[in-house]
C-alpha cells in the first residue's frame, strides 16, 4: 500500500502535526518584531482613525505626497490585531505560521509523500526560513496565500476544472495585503502558460487576463502599477541592502537557506516535474539570487515534490512507511495541539516585554523631540511611528523621493555622500548606542542628551 494511503484512513498524521507543533513552539520562545512592521500599524491606526486611506504617509516629515497607498487592508489589518495588546503580533505570527505548515504538509500529502518524510521536510524547509517564521514584517500576509495558492494551482494541474477561478479572488484579495502577490501572479503566469493552455486556451486566457485585472483591485485602481514600479525601484533595492541584501554565506540565516534549498531540490528534482514547475522554479530561484528575503517562496514551493521525492528515495532503499490506526494519530494528535496552544500561550507571556517599546525610551524620546520629528534608524523609526511621535522618515522606504531614500539610507549605515543632509533634516537623532549613526550624528553636531535603553538620544549643539 502506498505511504500516502495509510491504512486506517485518512485521519491526522502525527508525524507532521508533531513536527508543526514543535516548530511554533520554537518560533514562540524566539518570535520578535522586526522593521517593516510598525509603519503597517501606523497607517493602519491613521486609516481607522480617519475612515479613510491617507495622502501619503501623514507620520513622516518628508514628503511622500505622491505615494499611493496599496496594502492599505494589510496595514488595517496589522493595527486591528495590534490593538489586542502586546501578543497579538506575536500570536498572529504563530497562528500564520501553523497555518503555513499545515498547507506545505497537505500539499506534500497530496503529492504522494508519506508521513515521516513530510515531517522531515518541514522540519528542514523550516530551518531555511526561520526569519520568515520567526520575525514579524508585512509579508505576514503573503505566507499563506501562497501556499494556498501552490495547492490549487497543483491540485489543477492533476484534474483541471474550475476551481482554478479560485485564483481571481484570492489574487485580489492578497493584492490588498502585501507586495508579494507579484510572485503569486507570475506563479499562476507559469502555470496557466506551460500547464492549462494547451488543453483549454480560452480557459486560460480568461483567468489570466482576470488575475491582471484582480491586482488592480484596491484603493490605488490604476496607479497600482506606479506602487509597484516604486517598490521594485526603490533605493534599497537598487543597492541591494537592508531587506534587499543578496544571500551572502557569510551570514548563518543565508547560510540555512541556501543549504536548504539545495537539499530540498535535490529531492524534489529527483522524480519528474510537470513544466510548470520546473519553470516556475527558475524563475523564483533567479529572484532568490537577487534578493534573500525571497528565499522563502523557493523554500516553499519546493517542500510538497522533496517529500514526494524522499518518500520515493526510502521505499528505493526498501524503508517501508509505518501503518499507524488514524484513529489514535487524530487523537495523539489533537491532544498534542491543546497542548501545544497552552506551552505556546505560557511562552509568549513570559516573553510579553520584548514586544513593545520601553515606555522610559518613548517617554525621553517624545520629551526631547517636543513635537518635532525625529531622525531614528530602523526598526525604532517605525516603532515612534506607531507610538503618534513624528519621525522624519521611515518604512516604507518608497513612499519617499530618491533622493531622501538614500539620505536615510546613508544615515544607517553611518556613512554616504548623503548623511550629512539626512542630519539636517532634524535637530533630534535617536540611534543605538555605539552604532554608526550614533558616531556620525556627534561628529556633525549632536550631542547625547539622554542614554536610555541602549539609544542614545541627541539634539543640535
Amino acid at each position: 500500500m502506498p505511504e500516502s494511503q495509510p491504512s486506517g484512513g485518512r485521519g491526522l498524521p502525527l508525524a507532521p502535526t508533531t513536527a508543526v507543533l514543535l516548530v511554533v513552539l520554537l518560533m514562540a520562545s524566539a518570535v520578535t518584531v522586526g522593521a517593516d512592521t510598525n509603519w503597517l500599524v501606523a497607517l493602519g491606526n491613521d486609516v481607522l482613525t480617519r475612515r479613510s486611506i491617507p495622502v501619503g504617509v501623514p507620520f513622516a516629515a518628508a514628503d511622500s505626497s505622491s505615494w499611493v497607498n496599496v496594502p492599505a487592508l494589510g496595514e488595517v489589518l496589522f493595527a486591528l490585531v495590534d490593538r489586542v495588546g502586546p501578543l497579538g503580533l506575536p500570536l498572529a505570527q504563530l497562528a500564520v505560521d501553523a497555518a503555513l505548515l499545515a498547507l506545505m504538509a497537505l500539499g506534500a500529502r497530496r503529492r504522494g509523500a508519506g508521513s515521516g518524510a513530510t515531517a522531515a521536510v518541514l522540519a528542514l524547509t523550516c530551518l531555511g526560513m526561520l526569519p520568515a517564521l520567526g520575525v514579524i514584517r508585512a509579508q505576514l500576509f503573503s505566507l499563506v496565500p501562497f501556499a494556498a495558492l501552490l495547492l490549487l494551482l497543483r491540485t489543477e494541474h492533476d484534474r483541471p476544472t474550475a476551481r482554478i477561478w479560485f485564483a481571481v479572488p484570492l489574487i485580489a484579495l492578497w493584492g490588498n495585503l502585501h507586495g508579494a502577490v507579484l510572485v503569486g501572479l507570475a506563479v499562476t503566469g507559469c502555470y496557466l502558460l506551460f500547464s492549462r493552455a494547451r488543453g483549454e486556451p480560452l480557459v486560460t486566457l480568461g483567468v489570466g487576463i482576470a488575475c491582471l485585472m484582480a491586482l488592480f483591485a484596491n484603493p490605488a485602481h490604476v496607479r497600482t502599477v506606479s506602487y509597484y514600479l516604486g517598490v521594485l525601484g526603490n533605493e534599497a533595492a537598487r543597492r541591494g541592502t537592508e531587506l534587499w541584501a543578496r544571500p551572502q554565506l557569510d551570514k548563518p540565516f543565508d547560510l540555512l537557506l541556501v543549504v536548504a534549498a539545495a537539499v530540498l531540490a535535490t529531492l524534489a528534482l529527483s522524480r519528474r516535474l510537470p513544466l510548470w514547475e520546473y519553470m516556475t522554479l527558475g524563475g523564483l530561484a533567479l529572484g532568490t539570487a537577487t534578493a534573500a528575503r525571497h528565499g522563502v517562496w523557493v523554500l516553499i514551493f519546493l517542500s510538497a515534490p522533496a517529500a514526494a521525492g524522499l518518500t520515493g528515495l526510502m521505499a528505493r532503499r526498501g524503508k517501508s512507511p509505518r501503518q499507524h490506526d488514524a484513529r489514535a494519530a487524530t487523537t495523539a494528535s489533537v491532544v498534542l495541539l491543546v497542548l501545544g496552544a497552552v506551552g505556546v500561550m505560557a511562552i509568549l507571556a513570559n516573553r510579553v516585554g520584548i514586544f513593545t517599546t520601553s515606555p522610559d525610551l518613548l517617554r525621553e524620546i517624545r520629551s526631547a523631540a517636543a513635537g518635532r520629528p525625529v531622525l531614528a534608524t530602523e526598526p525604532l523609526a517605525e516603532s515612534l511611528a506607531a507610538e503618534g511621535i513624528p519621525v522624519w522618515m521611515s518604512n516604507p522606504i518608497d513612499a519617499f523621493s530618491t533622493n531622501d531614500q538614500a539620505a536615510y539610507l546613508d544615515f544607517v549605515a553611518g556613512q554616504g555622500p548623503e548623511s550629512v543632509r539626512a542630519l539636517g533634516m532634524s535637530n533630534v537623532v535617536v540611534a543605538p548606542t555605539g552604532s554608526p549613526a550614533a558616531a556620525l550624528a556627534q561628529l556633525t553636531g549632536f550631542s547625547v542628551v539622554r542614554r536610555v535603553e541602549a539609544y542614545d538620544i541627541m539634539t543640535r549643539q
